[in-house]
């Protein structure tokens, strides 16, 4: 999540940065699935295999790459976002959904 900030922050509208801390997010995500013994094999399994922090975190790097209006169309376009979606189970998929609301409202877009 720090990384996220500080590239939004150095580099505003920078969407391929945004995109290199997105898709750095998915394989490490991926890797941890992975080492679960009973994680299924295809990529981004369901449901979530990993605990509340780990779905709080990721809701926040969701919302984050979503509060500079320049970024929205790029990074929900981003296969990164969809995928970061399909890690989390159905509670977290709404506050994902909560938290994406507020981002694109508190960054006026």
């Amino acid at each position: 999540l720090e990384l996220l900030l500080v590239t939004l922050s150095l580099h505003p509208g920078d969407a391929q940065r945004v995109g290199l801390v997105l898709s750095g997010t998915v394989e490490l995500l991926d890797q941890r699935l992975l080492e679960q013994p009973d994680a299924p094999s295809a990529p981004h399994p369901q449901p979530a295999l990993f605990c509340d922090r780990s779905a709080e975190i990721v809701v926040n790097i969701m919302a984050a790459s979503l509060t500079q209006d320049s970024l929205v169309p790029a990074v929900l376009a981003m296969p990164y976002h969809t995928a970061l979606t399909a890690t989390l189970g159905p509670a977290s998929k709404k506050q994902a959904a909560l938290a994406t609301v507020k981002a694109l409202l508190a960054g006026n877009v």
